[in-house]
Protein backbone atom coordinates (compact mmCIF):
# COMPACT_ATOMS: atom_id res chain seq x y z
CA UNK A 1 0.00 0.00 0.00
CA UNK A 2 1.44 3.15 -0.92
CA UNK A 3 2.57 5.44 1.95
CA UNK A 4 -0.42 8.59 2.15
CA UNK A 5 2.13 11.31 1.91
CA UNK A 6 3.41 9.99 -1.70
CA UNK A 7 0.39 10.45 -2.69
CA UNK A 8 0.27 14.03 -4.59
CA UNK A 9 -3.01 15.02 -6.29
CA UNK A 10 -6.37 12.40 -6.08
CA UNK A 11 -9.62 13.75 -8.14
CA UNK A 12 -12.77 12.31 -7.39
CA UNK A 13 -15.45 12.68 -9.89
CA UNK A 14 -14.34 16.09 -10.45
CA UNK A 15 -14.98 18.19 -13.28
CA UNK A 16 -14.07 22.10 -13.87
CA UNK A 17 -17.62 24.16 -14.11
CA UNK A 18 -17.93 26.77 -16.86
CA UNK A 19 -19.78 29.81 -15.36
CA UNK A 20 -21.62 31.90 -17.28
CA UNK A 21 -23.81 34.28 -15.00
CA UNK A 22 -26.39 32.57 -13.27
CA UNK A 23 -25.85 29.63 -15.86
CA UNK A 24 -22.92 26.69 -14.67
CA UNK A 25 -22.39 23.88 -16.64
CA UNK A 26 -19.44 21.10 -16.44
CA UNK A 27 -16.50 21.76 -18.84
CA UNK A 28 -15.92 17.22 -19.43
CA UNK A 29 -17.65 14.21 -17.96
CA UNK A 30 -16.09 13.46 -14.37
CA UNK A 31 -13.41 11.42 -14.26
CA UNK A 32 -10.87 10.25 -11.51
CA UNK A 33 -7.32 10.40 -11.19
CA UNK A 34 -4.59 9.68 -8.69
CA UNK A 35 -1.16 10.84 -9.01
CA UNK A 36 2.13 9.83 -6.45
CA UNK A 37 5.42 11.24 -6.33
CA UNK A 38 7.59 10.67 -9.86
CA UNK A 39 4.50 9.96 -11.46
CA UNK A 40 3.67 10.71 -15.24
CA UNK A 41 0.38 11.07 -16.35
CA UNK A 42 -0.53 12.56 -19.92
CA UNK A 43 -4.75 13.74 -19.56
CA UNK A 44 -6.12 14.21 -23.05
CA UNK A 45 -8.84 16.83 -23.50
CA UNK A 46 -10.90 17.50 -26.22
CA UNK A 47 -10.66 21.42 -26.72
CA UNK A 48 -8.44 24.26 -25.89
CA UNK A 49 -11.05 25.81 -23.28
CA UNK A 50 -11.04 22.58 -21.66
CA UNK A 51 -7.84 22.30 -21.22
CA UNK A 52 -7.26 26.19 -19.72
CA UNK A 53 -10.15 24.69 -17.24
CA UNK A 54 -8.42 21.92 -16.18
CA UNK A 55 -4.97 24.36 -15.56
CA UNK A 56 -6.90 26.68 -13.91
CA UNK A 57 -8.94 24.43 -11.61
CA UNK A 58 -5.83 21.54 -10.78
CA UNK A 59 -3.18 25.05 -10.08
CA UNK A 60 -5.85 26.18 -7.56
CA UNK A 61 -6.42 29.71 -9.72
CA UNK A 62 -10.09 29.05 -9.53
CA UNK A 63 -12.29 26.93 -6.81
CA UNK A 64 -15.02 26.55 -9.52
CA UNK A 65 -15.07 22.74 -10.05
CA UNK A 66 -17.41 19.46 -8.83
CA UNK A 67 -15.74 16.72 -7.23
CA UNK A 68 -13.29 16.47 -4.79
CA UNK A 69 -9.65 17.32 -5.03
CA UNK A 70 -7.44 16.76 -2.60
CA UNK A 71 -3.51 17.30 -2.51
CA UNK A 72 -1.26 15.50 -0.54
CA UNK A 73 -4.03 14.27 1.37
CA UNK A 74 -5.36 17.62 2.20
CA UNK A 75 -9.10 18.79 0.61
CA UNK A 76 -8.07 22.22 -1.36
CA UNK A 77 -11.88 23.30 -1.44
CA UNK A 78 -11.64 24.06 2.33
CA UNK A 79 -8.71 27.01 1.29
CA UNK A 80 -9.82 30.65 1.57
CA UNK A 81 -8.19 32.52 -1.62
CA UNK A 82 -5.30 33.82 0.05
CA UNK A 83 -4.24 30.21 1.40
CA UNK A 84 -4.88 28.69 -2.11
CA UNK A 85 -2.37 31.67 -4.03
CA UNK A 86 0.10 30.51 -0.91
CA UNK A 87 -0.49 26.97 -1.45
CA UNK A 88 0.03 27.23 -4.94
CA UNK A 89 2.95 29.97 -5.20
CA UNK A 90 4.53 26.74 -2.82
CA UNK A 91 3.63 23.24 -4.15
CA UNK A 92 2.08 24.07 -8.44
CA UNK A 93 4.34 24.63 -11.64
CA UNK A 94 2.69 25.50 -14.05
CA UNK A 95 3.77 25.05 -17.87
CA UNK A 96 1.47 26.80 -21.23
CA UNK A 97 3.05 27.94 -23.72
CA UNK A 98 0.26 29.72 -24.49
CA UNK A 99 1.43 32.17 -21.44
CA UNK A 100 3.56 34.70 -22.22
CA UNK A 101 7.02 35.57 -20.98
CA UNK A 102 7.30 39.39 -19.50
CA UNK A 103 8.70 41.16 -22.49
CA UNK A 104 10.61 43.92 -20.15
CA UNK A 105 11.78 41.46 -18.03
CA UNK A 106 15.41 39.59 -18.69
CA UNK A 107 15.31 35.94 -18.86
CA UNK A 108 16.73 35.35 -15.48
CA UNK A 109 14.14 37.77 -13.93
CA UNK A 110 11.45 36.15 -16.12
CA UNK A 111 12.81 32.76 -14.17
CA UNK A 112 12.86 34.52 -10.88
CA UNK A 113 9.16 35.23 -11.11
CA UNK A 114 8.11 32.18 -9.76
CA UNK A 115 10.31 32.08 -6.65
CA UNK A 116 9.28 35.40 -5.37
CA UNK A 117 5.99 34.36 -5.21
CA UNK A 118 6.70 31.51 -3.34
CA UNK A 119 8.13 33.75 -0.73
CA UNK A 120 12.24 32.66 -1.50
CA UNK A 121 14.67 35.29 -0.66
CA UNK A 122 17.55 33.34 0.05
CA UNK A 123 19.68 32.00 -2.60
CA UNK A 124 18.11 33.37 -5.71
CA UNK A 125 21.13 33.59 -7.90
CA UNK A 126 22.28 30.10 -7.33
CA UNK A 127 18.95 29.00 -7.53
CA UNK A 128 18.41 30.74 -10.98
CA UNK A 129 22.10 29.91 -12.52
CA UNK A 130 21.45 25.99 -11.56
CA UNK A 131 18.29 26.13 -13.22
CA UNK A 132 19.80 28.12 -16.36
CA UNK A 133 22.30 25.60 -16.59
CA UNK A 134 20.17 22.45 -16.12
CA UNK A 135 17.85 23.98 -19.11
CA UNK A 136 20.40 25.90 -21.52
CA UNK A 137 19.98 28.81 -20.87
CA UNK A 138 23.28 30.33 -18.96
CA UNK A 139 24.51 32.22 -22.13
CA UNK A 140 20.87 33.94 -22.56
CA UNK A 141 20.32 35.50 -18.94
CA UNK A 142 20.71 38.80 -19.68
CA UNK A 143 18.51 39.04 -22.56
CA UNK A 144 14.66 39.85 -23.33
CA UNK A 145 12.14 37.62 -24.89
CA UNK A 146 12.24 38.81 -28.12
CA UNK A 147 15.74 37.87 -28.69
CA UNK A 148 15.32 34.69 -28.23
CA UNK A 149 14.53 31.52 -30.57
CA UNK A 150 11.41 29.84 -30.18
CA UNK A 151 12.78 27.14 -28.34
CA UNK A 152 14.49 29.42 -25.84
CA UNK A 153 11.29 30.94 -24.60
CA UNK A 154 10.04 27.51 -24.31
CA UNK A 155 13.07 26.49 -22.46
CA UNK A 156 12.38 29.69 -20.18
CA UNK A 157 8.73 28.86 -19.68
CA UNK A 158 9.29 25.45 -18.40
CA UNK A 159 12.25 26.85 -16.31
CA UNK A 160 9.68 28.60 -14.44
CA UNK A 161 7.31 25.64 -13.95
CA UNK A 162 10.17 23.86 -12.20
CA UNK A 163 12.74 26.85 -10.24
CA UNK A 164 10.30 26.73 -7.14
CA UNK A 165 11.07 22.89 -6.85
CA UNK A 166 6.93 22.13 -7.17
CA UNK A 167 5.01 19.18 -5.75
CA UNK A 168 2.94 18.63 -8.96
CA UNK A 169 4.11 20.30 -12.50
CA UNK A 170 1.25 20.72 -15.11
CA UNK A 171 2.40 21.01 -18.35
CA UNK A 172 -0.20 21.89 -21.78
CA UNK A 173 1.28 20.48 -24.86
CA UNK A 174 -0.44 21.01 -28.16
CA UNK A 175 2.35 19.56 -30.11
CA UNK A 176 4.49 16.82 -30.82
CA UNK A 177 7.50 18.82 -30.40
CA UNK A 178 6.17 21.11 -27.03
CA UNK A 179 5.37 17.68 -25.60
CA UNK A 180 9.04 15.78 -26.20
CA UNK A 181 10.37 19.39 -25.02
CA UNK A 182 8.52 18.50 -21.42
CA UNK A 183 9.43 15.08 -21.42
CA UNK A 184 13.15 16.30 -21.79
CA UNK A 185 12.53 19.15 -19.23
CA UNK A 186 11.42 16.63 -16.35
CA UNK A 187 14.49 14.32 -17.10
CA UNK A 188 16.77 17.69 -17.53
CA UNK A 189 16.39 18.80 -13.74
CA UNK A 190 16.89 16.95 -10.28
CA UNK A 191 14.11 19.03 -8.66
CA UNK A 192 11.71 17.06 -10.49
CA UNK A 193 13.00 13.35 -9.31
CA UNK A 194 9.88 13.49 -6.61
CA UNK A 195 7.71 15.26 -8.39
CA UNK A 196 4.56 14.36 -10.21
CA UNK A 197 4.02 15.35 -13.67
CA UNK A 198 0.40 16.03 -15.75
CA UNK A 199 0.67 16.68 -19.36
CA UNK A 200 -2.51 17.83 -20.52
CA UNK A 201 -2.51 17.19 -24.51
CA UNK A 202 -5.52 17.38 -27.62
CA UNK A 203 -7.20 14.32 -28.03
CA UNK A 204 -5.79 13.87 -31.46
CA UNK A 205 -2.37 14.55 -30.69
CA UNK A 206 0.50 11.95 -31.96
CA UNK A 207 2.83 11.40 -28.86
CA UNK A 208 6.43 10.95 -30.12
CA UNK A 209 7.29 8.77 -27.21
CA UNK A 210 6.15 5.07 -28.21
CA UNK A 211 6.94 4.45 -24.16
CA UNK A 212 4.39 7.10 -23.50
CA UNK A 213 0.65 5.93 -23.31
CA UNK A 214 -2.33 8.41 -22.52
CA UNK A 215 -3.46 7.19 -19.04
CA UNK A 216 -6.48 8.89 -19.41
CA UNK A 217 -9.26 10.69 -21.85
CA UNK A 218 -11.49 13.20 -20.53
CA UNK A 219 -14.52 13.59 -22.19
CA UNK A 220 -17.01 16.31 -22.92
CA UNK A 221 -19.63 16.72 -21.00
Amino acid sequence: MIPPNDVVLELHAFSPKCVLGQLTSLELAPFSLRLNKGDLAVLSAPTAAARASLVSALSLMTAEYVGSYQFCGSEVVSLSDAARARFRAEHIGVFSPEVPLIEDLTVSENVEIPLRYAGIRAGLEQRISVISDEFELSGVGGLYPNQLTEQQRLKVLLSRAYVAGPTLVISVASSSAQFEEILRARERTHRTASAALLVLVPRELELGSSSIRVILSANGA
